[in-house]
């Protein structure tokens, strides 16, 4: 046998060699990677929470025409919460809270089942809660669009529903009134704006009018692409 012929049986062999290592090792993952959009250099994420009502156009507008476009671009720079209460009341009368919203029942329905999406949803995966809320805010009648929206994003309505009718989502929505309450400045108007924990008159202004330009201005990472669009 030739030094030649020697040497292509050795590489062949150390070929089915790798392909042996890789098969039964991790999964070899060949999707594409959209690296434009990893942050480059390590800083805290942006915290954005958005106190809102589901009845309230602005709220509508500012998730439907705001949020969830910047989210769309630069979400792996936000961390979001949503706090869907706003200028509502709250009373408690035979062990139970009973909620007085400022655009009805309906109203009420709409942020307990959003808030009940919020509880369910989020283990799962953090961005359903989200797309949940969009797709309702989006909705002709945000109140009655659950479970149209959660077969859109592929989820079981079933336990949304159950919570947002059952004594759980009751609690939750407490939640949410003690969230809402406790706001320094106190909110008196929606949709209300806390960017990294702090709400001012120039945050509530730049992020109605352009949230991608104001948290692209605060990030102290490494600007993703969609920061120079």
């Amino acid at each position: 046998m030739s030094a030649n012929r020697r040497l292509m049986d050795v590489l062949l062999a150390c070929v089915l060699l790798v392909n042996v290592i890789c098969s039964h090792g991790h999964p070899v993952d060949n999707s594409p990677l959209d690296l434009s959009r990893a942050p480059t250099t390590a800083a805290p994420v942006v915290s954005l929470e958005i106190y809102y009502e589901t009845l309230c156009i602005d709220s509508v507008q500012f998730i439907v025409g705001q949020l969830h476009p910047t989210l769309q671009k630069i979400g792996h720079i936000v961390n979001v919460s949503m706090i869907p209460f706003g200028i509502a009341s709250e009373s408690f009368i035979n062990g139970k809270h009973v909620f007085s919203c400022q655009h009805g029942p309906r109203e009420c329905y709409g942020n307990v089942v959003q808030t009940c999406a919020i509880h369910l949803l989020t283990l799962t995966d953090p961005a359903l809660p989200l797309r949940f809320i969009y797709c309702m805010q989006r909705s002709r009648d945000p109140s009655s669009a659950g479970q149209a929206c959660a077969k859109e994003i592929g989820v079981n309505f079933g336990p949304i529903r159950e919570c947002a009718e059952g004594r759980v989502g009751n609690k939750l929505l407490h939640e949410m009134e003690k969230r809402t309450k406790a706001l320094r400045p106190k909110l008196n108007w929606v949709p209300w704006i806390v960017l990294n924990n702090e709400h001012t008159d120039q945050i509530q202004k730049e992020g109605s009018r352009n949230l991608l330009a104001l948290i692209c201005k605060v990030y102290r990472g490494t600007k993703p692409a969609d920061c120079a669009a």
